[in-house]
């Protein structure tokens, strides 16, 4: 039986005759696109583009071990496709008919299979790390022991998908349905959901390790390093010292929110809602804050050292002993807090600093040209080598104690 099996498979490899990736790319370049069962095992094509107006039909093909990195195959054909040990690193996928496919240990790191049709596709032992299956068809897929650490699966279907002993962790969940999914073994570690994610009726996301992205969620400590989240929804949420470094945070809404003493450095806070946050003792080295609203936010001790602050909203918020050393900025500080703030060679030219509380500050060498400083305190503030010119100081309290005309 093993022999006959045997005979069988190596009849089923020989039905095509092999064809070099010159010979192949020759046809296509003359307009042909219907290669179903074509053998093209071990072909480079990798940097090709597949994408000229019409399907690529390579359905049932053997591409087996072959090159394709960074290869455009969007809306292609490769249903019933061999393609074990293929390498697909950074390929282009998007809305790719795979159902049915062999993808036995291939490499699909960082690969774009949004909206793809995987569904009943053997993926076992493939490499999905930090690829792209924003509602893709994953119904009934075998991705067992399929690495998936880091992959983005919004939306995505894995009913009734096998991922006994898969890594799913860092995972980004939001909207998945896995719905009768097998999770044996599976490492969800870290891996993010939301409200809309639908886990297997006797899984305990929980337990398993999964972090809930939702209002009022409870993140303290989590690491989130490097994780997208444009636009959650982390309204009062506890991330008191979770680290967010690098993290993505473009239009999120933490309004509320505790991030005291968390570790922001590099992350993209661009149109972020931060109002009324408490980020008192936070890490924001060369944080990106432009229009971001902090509008009565809690910035005690904060290290703000290299921040991007352009057009940010800081009114009324609390930056006592802030490290401000060498920033720019560019926002709304009326009204708030600086006592003991550290702005040594910071740019303030041309700010609204009305109104603001800047004892005992440190502004030696600070450049406030053109800013607005009528009515803030300065008492005891250093402006040693600051630049004055055309700064308006109506009603300011200055160093010396003395109002201001």
């Amino acid at each position: 039986m093993w022999l006959l099996n045997r005979i069988y498979a190596a009849e089923e490899e020989s039905l095509e005759i092999p064809v070099d990736a010159e010979e192949f790319l020759k046809r296509y370049k003359n307009k042909e696109h219907e290669f179903a069962g074509i053998n093209l095992a071990g072909a480079k094509l990798s940097g090709k583009c597949f994408n000229h107006g019409f399907i690529l039909n390579l359905s049932g093909a053997n591409l087996k071990g072959a090159e394709l990195c960074e290869t455009n195959l969007c809306s292609a054909n490769l249903s019933g496709a061999k393609l074990n040990n293929a390498n697909f690193y950074k390929a282009r996928l998007e809305s790719a008919k795979l159902e049915k496919a062999k993808l036995i240990k291939t490499n699909l790191n960082s690969a774009n299979l949004g909206q793809a049709n995987l569904s009943e596709a053997n993926l076992s032992e493939a490499c999905l790390s930090h690829a792209i299956l924003f509602k893709a068809n994953l119904n009934k897929t075998n991705l067992s022991r399929a690495n998936l650490q880091n992959a983005s699966l919004r939306e995505a279907n894995l009913r009734m998908a096998n991922l006994n002993d898969a890594n799913l962790s860092n995972a980004i969940l939001f909207g998945t349905n896995l719905e009768g999914a097998n999770l044996e073994g599976a490492n969800l570690q870290q891996a993010l959901c939301n409200t809309a994610t639908i886990f297997p009726a006797d899984f305990d996301p929980v337990k398993a390790g999964v972090y809930l992205i939702a209002p009022s969620a409870s993140l303290k400590g989590a690491n989130l390093s490097s994780i997208n989240l444009n636009e959650a929804d982390l309204r009062e949420a506890n991330l008191s010292r979770a680290n967010l470094s690098k993290a993505n945070l473009q239009i999120a809404r933490l309004l509320q929110a505790n991030l005291s003493e968390a570790n922001l450095s590099e992350a993209n806070l661009t149109c972020a809602n931060l109002t009324a946050a408490n980020l008192s003792g936070a890490n924001l080295n060369q944080v990106n804050l432009k229009d971001a609203n902090l509008t009565a936010a809690n910035l005690s001790k904060a290290n703000l050292k290299n921040a991007q602050i352009s057009k940010t909203n800081f009114s009324g918020a609390n930056l006592i002993e802030v490290n401000l050393v060498g920033a720019r900025l560019l926002g709304n500080l009326s009204g708030a807090t600086l006592h003991k703030a550290n702005l040594c060679g910071a740019y303030l030219g041309s700010v609204n600093l009305s109104g603001a509380n800047l004892t005992s500050a440190d502004l030696r060498g600070a450049n406030l040209e053109g800013a607005n400083l009528e009515k803030a305190n300065l008492k005891d503030a250093n402006l040693s080598g600051a630049i004055l010119k055309n700064t308006k100081f109506s009603g300011a309290i200055m160093p010396d104690g003395t109002t201001h005309e």
